[in-house]
């Protein structure tokens, strides 16, 4: 052989043994390349199973498939105590559940094979190894072959009956307070007449003193006996107006009403407790009618006149009617010092006073406001509120015209329509 021509030779013949040598390898390495990727998406699919079991084993969830006859044929995190996926295979549920519960959750494995229809329904099923009941809740969703036909039935089970017996609990402590809150109703609504009445007695007494004595400390002291009771008598007609509303023991009568008697009668209430601070209280003149209940309605606007003249040091009170969007809005204005946009939406709050961080009893005891929201809640009407701090208050009540009482008193069942 001519060494010398051997490199020669090498470069003739290498394109020809590349191509031939070259293939192999190509496929060599692409198969490893590929074997590589089919073991690292079945280490991510291993991994991702693991993740997904140990999720569902810490969860009170069962998932299981079942064929036409009902028997497990696959089975994963079991709720059952001291039982395993294989002690289900081959078997049927009613192997496991008494009859009484396990009749109906075949009814319901029998109707998504019927319908092919995916079920779900909460059912209370009695473990025969333990007799203990639980509730359960199952979705239940027909299990197909690659032709479309049912096989079979996939089945997720959740173990609810903490939340049932949690919500069964709080139902039956709600339905406690519920009856002695209407006991305690029905007491404060019988016995409404008889607290007031010692009151009312001690009020005349009182007064009958003050015609009488004429010392001057005798009358200190009367005078403060005389706030005290007034203090405890608006007190607990508060507590009672509360507690009357609260109960609905009482629904209200609606009949048609002219205002301008009911607001002169409020006003003439009031006007002796106006004169003693010095300021005034005015009614606008109206002849409108408006559909309500007389007691409840006086009640309100009495609550919003007394507390006007409470918070008004200057000026007057002036209350009117005016039309408002096919109704009639009844409005209380005062010139106190106004109540701060931001408190506007606390002030119908039990108990809750602006100015009265000292708690003067003789500023009342903050439960007007909150009987007239009741009262407007009872009745359908709508109680609003705007103010100018420094300038005064608006309070305002609407609620439904009546076009005659005659017509109004016949719609709501109160008088034959001849009346």
């Amino acid at each position: 052989m001519d060494w010398p021509q051997l490199p020669r030779l090498l470069r003739a013949v290498w394109p020809c043994a590349a191509k031939i040598i070259g293939a192999p390898l190509r496929a060599l390495r692409h198969g490893k390349k590929a074997l590589i990727l089919r073991e690292m998406s079945v280490a991510a699919l291993r991994l991702s199973e693991e993740r997904f079991q140990t999720a569902m084993s810490i969860m009170p969830i069962a998932v299981f498939h079942l064929d036409r006859e009902l028997r497990y044929t696959w089975f994963h995190n079991p709720l059952l105590p001291g039982l395993s996926p294989d002690d289900f295979i081959g078997r049927t549920g009613a192997e496991f559940f008494e009859a009484k519960g396990y009749e109906r959750r075949v009814r319901l494995f029998r109707r998504v094979l019927e319908t092919g229809e995916t079920g779900r329904e909460e059912m209370i099923l009695r473990s025969k190894s333990d007799g203990k009941a639980r509730t359960f809740d199952h979705t239940v969703a027909p299990l197909r072959d690659k032709a479309g036909r049912i096989i079979g039935l996939t089945c997720a089970v959740i173990d609810i009956s903490d939340k049932v017996y949690a919500n069964e609990a709080l139902r039956c402590a709600m339905d406690r307070a519920r009856r002695a809150d209407e006991a305690k109703s029905r007491f404060l609504s019988a016995a409404n007449h008889d607290l007031r009445q010692p009151l009312q007695a001690m009020r005349l007494y009182l007064e009958a003193l003050d015609a009488a004595l004429e010392d001057p400390e005798h009358r200190a002291i009367l005078n403060g006996a005389m706030a005290a009771q007034n203090a405890g008598e608006e007190l607990l007609r508060n507590y009672l107006d509360v507690s009357l509303l609260d109960s609905d023991i009482t629904p209200p009568a609606l009949h048609a009403l002219p205002m301008a008697p009911l607001l002169n009668d409020l006003a003439a209430e009031c006007v002796p407790i106006a004169q003693k601070k010095r300021i005034t209280v005015r009614v606008a003149p109206t002849s409108a009618h408006v559909v309500s209940d007389a007691r409840l309605l006086g009640q309100m606007l009495r609550c919003l006149l007394l507390n006007a003249i409470r918070f008004t040091e200057r000026g007057g009170v002036l209350m009117g009617c005016r039309h408002h969007q096919g109704r009639l809005r009844v409005e209380v204005w005062d010139t106190g010092p106004g109540i701060p946009e931001d408190k506007l939406s606390v002030v119908f709050e039990d108990f809750y006073q602006l100015a009265n961080p000292e708690r003067d009893r003789t500023k009342g005891f903050g439960l007007g406001l909150g009987v007239v929201q009741r009262a407007a809640r009872l009745l359908g009407h709508d109680v609003t509120v705007a103010s100018t701090p420094g300038r005064g208050t608006m309070f305002a009540v609407t609620l439904p015209l009546a076009t005659s009482m005659a017509d109004n008193d016949a719609i709501n069942g109160r008088l034959p329509r001849s009346a």
